[in-house]
């Protein structure tokens, strides 16, 4: 093809015109722990696992007492968001209150009947009551030095869901959440037993796929969030955007994230609630294909050196490299 060729974003018109099933397509990142991590082994051991525990009552069952924990980080600063603009325009800006914000940890549990239970919220080193103004009703306000979750603070999230979710010997819950340590004190765990909760963690590295509100729901969360902070701007204009209307801007974006048929749609695809162990095709999990090992031959005997080597090539060496004999116990000599 001669002469200079009109382009759209770096491909030649004229092969998209040849080609018009293929779009350009922005890669999702994936990391390869999670990429290997989810495979058919580690998600059918985890369906399993859930079976038998929906079967231990009638309303881990009927759904009506399954429930999912996460956290996600909010700022003061949430990030920018794509604008709209003029075609030609060189440079497009959005005010921030700063150059980096304060963050802090806000802890979801939702239930797949629907419900959405009163969040946690964990304040960088200090917590003042008046730095919820405007938060969900009954959010339960934390501090640590880091601002982070830790094994210390995690008991009293679980005392904070026992309270909000009406939980007990009598009245069951079974509550989803990830392999982070935090969430595996012992002190944690006992609170969780006496008080009727069961507590089922994910495989490491799979929460993108298994858990619901990774699903469906932190990813509105986060862009609403943006939404609410960006219009706070807006209407204040001059005014710094501060940890104290963190609460207040959270509580609109659960509103919108949190809504009856994203919680749904999160359990059921994930194949929690219906329970669906065959959810996922093979297609999920292709990334994970690259590790895939056959499983040894079940007529071989494990005895037999090299039993389980058909598919491997052997190659004979001349010289055995350990004698046997230097390998083989000998009695004492009396």
């Amino acid at each position: 093809m001669g002469g200079k060729q009109e382009s759209w974003k770096g491909v030649a018109v004229p092969y998209r015109k040849r080609y018009p099933d293929f779009v350009i397509r922005k890669a999702e990142g994936c990391s390869l722990s999670r990429a290997t991590s989810f495979n058919k082994h580690a998600v059918m051991q985890f369906h399993n696992k859930l079976e038998r525990v929906l079967d231990r009552h009638q309303c881990f069952r009927d759904g009506s007492r399954l429930f999912n924990l996460d956290e996600t980080c909010t700022s003061t600063v949430p990030g920018e968001q794509k604008l709209l603009a003029i075609k030609g325009t060189k440079q497009v800006s959005q005010c921030t209150s700063s150059e980096r914000g304060t963050t802090l940890l806000t802890c979801c549990i939702v239930g797949a009947a629907g419900e959405v239970v009163p969040l946690v919220m964990v304040f960088l080193r200090v917590f003042k009551p008046h730095m919820l103004a405007g938060a969900f009703p009954g959010t339960l306000g934390l501090a640590t030095k880091s601002g982070w979750m830790t094994s210390e603070l995690f008991p009293e999230v679980i005392k904070h869901f026992v309270k909000r979710a009406g939980s007990s010997k009598e009245k069951p819950s079974l509550l989803f959440a990830d392999n982070h340590e935090s969430h595996l004190s012992i002190q944690s765990v006992q609170i969780a037993k006496d008080k009727g909760v069961t507590i089922m963690i994910f495989p490491p590295h799979t929460t993108h796929k298994l858990q619901p509100l990774d699903k469906t729901m932190m990813g509105l969360l986060k862009h609403h969030y943006r939404e609410s902070v960006n219009h706070w701007m807006r209407i204040n204009p001059g005014h710094t955007f501060s940890i104290y209307n963190v609460a207040g801007c959270s509580n609109d974006a659960i509103c919108r994230s949190l809504s009856l048929p994203n919680i749904w749609a999160g359990f059921r695809t994930t194949g929690i609630f219906p329970f669906n162990p065959s959810i996922f095709t093979d297609a999920d999990f292709k990334l994970s294909s690259v590790t895939d090992r056959p499983p040894p031959a079940e007529d071989s005997n494990p005895d037999e050196p090299g039993s389980n080597l058909e598919d491997v090539h052997r190659v004979e060496i001349s010289e055995p490299v350990s004698p046997l004999e230097d390998l083989q116990m000998h009695e004492p000599v009396d």
